[in-house]
């Protein structure tokens, strides 16, 4: 029986990096298991044994990396960057009800 695997992890469906690099990436380990049978590369790896990462065949790192979409993120990283994100929502927020309370002042 022949498994069928939907869905990639990143907006770049040639980008796979490896086990316990990237969130995103752990959580497809069938994808992260091919590219081990296969003997292909992860992104942003050079093993001279192995078959170069398919994302990299035509383009450098630095060019994927320049979306932050491609890049690998640890859970770590990914709860740090919500957390900052729902500060600086709440801190707009505040601003704008600030705003809004200084508006009806002048009303």
């Amino acid at each position: 029986m022949t498994k069928t695997i939907k869905q990639f992890p990143h907006c770049d469906s040639k980008i796979l990096h490896k086990p316990g690099e990237c969130e995103y990436c752990d959580g497809h380990p069938d994808w992260q298991e091919l590219r081990t049978l296969w003997n292909v590369n992860f992104t942003g790896h050079y093993d001279l044994d192995k078959m170069l990462c398919p994302a990299e065949q035509y383009r450098d790192k630095s060019v994927m990396d320049q979306w932050s979409g491609n890049g690998a993120r640890t859970k770590e990283q990914n709860d740090a960057y919500y957390k900052k994100m729902e500060e600086e929502i709440a801190d707009a927020l505040k601003a704008i009800e600030k705003a809004e309370a200084g508006d009806k002042k002048t009303d």
